[in-house]
């Protein structure tokens, strides 16, 4: 039944009632109480949790610097920013760069005459979700016997095609569905980057991600600070 024949049909009160067996799943408020659920795991403490980060701020704040230092730490294991973290496997599709300017950053970061790790790969051309790149993620992380961390800067350079402007913020919720769906089983922390001039607009997907991260840049010291806005429910909850 098509939306249209389902409103109408509501709206006369002729829709037939569902058997119980056949409703979505549900929980009491007095279930849910009682329910016991193991704490947030953490890619790095206190920064990155398993799932969904949504990194989101104005361009050129430095948020790709510091997804690259965050995957670059976790390649090479030990710490990140202070942190320990676990070593591990880590993608990092960097689609408006190039491997000059990618190799002028990673020289930035890495320590002089250190060799940079082999857990840590790059891309710089990966297709859209819709378009095969979905599949794609996948095969990556298959390949991987410790996949760690995925980084997609941006999200809109992956996201699935729109008919139009109107279909904008479903075409990133289904980008984020997809992305969702590796973590934290699969691949513990998916990293998507989001430039954006505000975070209001942006508001709306943030139910499909577990984590939003807003970034802005402070006039005296230059730098990129990144805070933890908020810890969210996974895909599906509203």
């Amino acid at each position: 039944m098509n939306w249209e024949m389902a409103l109408n049909t509501a709206e006369a009160g002729t829709a037939s009632s569902s058997p119980p067996d056949d409703l979505p799943t549900m929980i009491s408020a007095r279930d849910l109480q009682h329910q016991i659920f193991p704490p947030v795991s953490w890619v790095v403490k206190d920064m990155l949790p398993e799932g969904i980060t949504l990194f989101a701020g104005k361009p050129k704040i430095g948020k790709s610097w510091l997804a690259l230092q965050i995957g670059y730490g976790i390649a090479l294991g030990g710490e990140v920013l202070g942190r320990p973290v676990e070593q591990g496997s880590v993608l990092y599709a960097a689609l408006e760069d190039n491997d000059r300017r990618l190799k002028a950053r990673m020289e930035r970061i890495a320590s002089p005459g250190s060799t940079w790790p082999d857990r840590l790969c790059f891309s710089t051309n990966w297709p859209r979700l819709d378009a095969g790149g979905l599949d794609q993620f996948q095969s990556w992380i298959d390949s991987k016997p410790d996949p760690r961390l995925l980084i997609v800067d941006t999200l809109a350079t992956v996201r699935p095609t729109t008919g139009g402007r109107e279909n904008q913020y479903q075409s990133d919720y289904n980008a984020i569905r997809g992305l969702h769906a590796f973590s934290p089983f699969r691949c513990p922390a998916t990293v998507a980057q989001d430039n954006t001039l505000s975070i209001r607009p942006r508001r709306r997907i943030a139910v499909s991600v577990f984590s939003v991260q807003i970034g802005s840049r402070t006039r005296k010291t230059c730098c990129t600070v990144m805070s933890a806005t908020s810890i969210l429910p996974s895909a599906g909850s509203a």
